[in-house]
């Protein structure tokens, strides 16, 4: 077992090394960084439509995010929402022309995506216009898995609610007085999940969740569930690992970047982590396409 990890990660090292994987990362930063604030803007309007309040909406979305962010970072979150809030609260209809734009803006970052995924695995498809069709449908579940995110949270809250109050519960409480144990249980039930919601472990969950969909996705369905799931994990362990240990690297670099960039250095350490962040999702597609070889000569041996 620890030997095919091992094989694993040292083929997907050198497939990253041969790829140029740290390149690809700098392209997709540079493109992130253009499309974001259109992007920020198209998944708070239209998850806003579904939860009912835009306001409430920005802060949850920007609130997730930061749970990926190092501490030492988070200004430049705090520079984006600041620049979102300016044209989603200019009080502007959302139109079918202006969601159009701003889907077209947001597709810019996934051009380089599909570049990246060509460059890695050399199949021509990534180049074909269906790859536009692909990254609106990303952006649709994007905006679906957020939405149920949100709501989440208050569908097990109202339901903790209603198995520890209501008529047939009181009913039983007061009558048998030893059943308030299990009412109590409930309560705390409650309050445990809401701390687990916060945690980074359920984010972990939620993060690996979505991406084992993604490079599924982004890989035409050839990878296996489990081989996209081993994918997708080692890519939240090295976000999660990488945010709390990003101080180590801040620490290097904080006086050199205090000299060349002054007040705004927290700003370049925030895309500094947008590149590494980047550069795992690149890795995370080594191991899939290492994973993807390994099944298509274990099924030419078969043959």
């Amino acid at each position: 077992m620890m030997k095919d990890i091992y094989n694993l990660l040292a083929t997907s090292i050198l497939l990253f090394q041969k790829k140029r994987g740290t390149t690809l990362a700098s392209s997709s930063t540079f493109y992130m960084l253009l499309t974001v604030v259109p992007f920020f803007l198209l998944l708070i309007r239209v998850v806003g439509l579904f939860i009912g309040d835009i306001n409430s909406t920005q802060l949850q979305i920007f609130n997730l995010v930061e749970s990926f962010f190092p501490d030492v970072a988070p200004e430049i979150l705090t520079q984006i929402q600041t620049i979102v809030k300016g044209p989603l609260f200019a009080g502007g209809e959302f139109t079918i022309l202006n969601f159009g734009i701003l889907l077209i803006s947001s597709l810019s970052f996934f051009d380089s995506i599909w570049n990246g995924l060509y460059l890695i695995t050399e199949d021509r498809s990534y180049l074909k216009f269906v790859k536009h069709l692909k990254g609106i449908f990303v952006i649709g579940v994007t905006i679906l898995s957020l939405s149920f995110f949100f709501f989440l949270p208050s569908i097990f809250f109202y339901s903790g609610q209603f198995l520890t109050n209501n008529i047939v519960v009181n009913f039983l409480t007061t009558n048998f007085p030893s059943l308030l144990k299990i009412s109590a249980y409930f309560s705390n039930v409650n309050y445990g999940f809401s701390y687990v919601l916060k945690s980074n472990v359920f984010h972990g969950v939620i993060f690996t969740t979505f991406f084992a969909f993604l490079y599924r996705w982004f890989f035409s369905w050839k990878l296996t569930l489990k081989q996209s799931v081993i994918a997708a994990m080692i890519f939240s362990l090295l976000v999660i690992i990488g945010k709390n240990l990003f101080w180590i690297y801040f620490i290097y670099v904080r006086d050199g970047l205090i000299k060349n960039y002054g007040d705004y250095y927290t700003l370049i350490v925030g895309v500094i982590w947008i590149y590494f962040t980047m550069s795992f999702f690149y890795f995370g597609t080594c191991i899939c396409t290492t994973l993807l070889d390994k099944k298509l000569f274990l099924k030419r041996i078969a043959t």
